[in-house]
């Protein structure tokens, strides 16, 4: 499982290779095994260290997988997987290619090669969902198309970018022209995988909240803390040690709560989380008023 997962993931970041049938129907077997999850979980998360940024190509691999994984985690009640999977989801992103210089560019025959191309990608998704035939084939199924839903949905907001941006094209193009690829790059919209995944069912549960937040600031903690006994502690030593934990609880609280709005997460819910983690965490009144607000505050547009 360990070896199949370290190749799979290596082949999704690699752009220049397509998934075969086989290899998918594989991945979507041992999803079902918590040890696979696990691993697919954990490869990921190393690919980070070398780059956040992935082409189109590789996007829409990783949020078909994500959807298959997340899906599995949900039904198995398998938390901790999900949770690395989350900060994944907000961690890698895709650049799409849009300057004025190419909407002054475009042609009608651009259009229709765009509208083929899209017919095409269409048409592939629904022969891989009808292909398998072992008992992950109609999870590949759901998966796809839930997933084709949300990536029209991004390609949907990028062609109302273009519109909008047309009018201003012969204004800005000689600017463009001086532009570096770093500077295009801070002007250019980033779009990251977790606005693919906002349909997920698992970011409604709240028993998956609860246990990912548990799970974190244990680890945290452990970061921080003295290993030795808390009954070989000062007291002064334990209200340090207090302090700590209240500090990570309070940081990881206001992570959380800022990933579950994103990934929008109702206000009520969001509240419910947060009582009861700051009554766990033994949070101050003061402390709570700050993550409410944080709560109520609407996100950036």
């Amino acid at each position: 499982i360990e070896e199949f997962m370290r190749a799979h993931v290596a082949q999704l970041f690699n752009p220049a290779v397509e998934i075969s049938i086989a290899d998918k129907q594989t991945f979507g077997r041992l999803c079902q095994d918590a040890h696979g999850r696990e691993m697919f979980a954990k490869f990921v998360n190393m690919q980070r260290c070398n780059s956040q940024k992935v082409n189109e190509s590789t996007f829409y691999k990783l949020t078909h997988s994500f959807a298959l994984v997340l899906f599995e985690c949900y039904d198995a009640d398998d938390f901790i997987p999900c949770k690395t999977l989350m900060n994944m989801a907000f961690t890698y992103y895709h650049v799409p290619e849009i300057s004025s210089m190419q909407f002054s560019q475009e042609t009608a025959s651009d259009n229709d090669t765009k509208e083929k191309s899209e017919n095409k990608k269409q048409k592939k998704n629904k022969n891989l969902s009808k292909k398998g035939t072992n008992g992950s084939s109609s999870i590949w199924k759901a998966a796809n198309l839930w997933v084709n839903k949300e990536i029209k949905g991004i390609k949907d907001s990028l062609s109302a970018m273009e519109n909008g941006d047309k009018t201003n094209a012969e204004e800005k193009k000689s600017t463009i022209n001086q532009n570096n690829n770093a500077t295009k790059e801070k002007d250019d919209e980033k779009v990251y995988l977790y606005d693919a995944l906002k349909n997920q069912v698992i970011w409604k549960s709240l028993r998956f909240w609860n246990a990912a937040f548990f799970d974190a600031v244990n680890v945290e903690r452990q970061q921080h803390c003295s290993q030795i006994g808390w009954n070989d502690l000062t007291p002064e030593e334990r209200e340090n040690a207090n302090e700590v934990i209240r500090n990570v609880t309070f940081g990881q609280l206001g992570t959380f709560i800022n990933n579950m709005k994103y990934l929008g997460i109702g206000q009520k819910t969001c509240l419910e989380f947060l009582r009861k983690q700051c009554i766990i965490g033994n949070l101050s009144k003061e402390l709570y008023q700050t993550l409410k607000c944080q709560i109520e505050t609407p996100l950036p547009c």
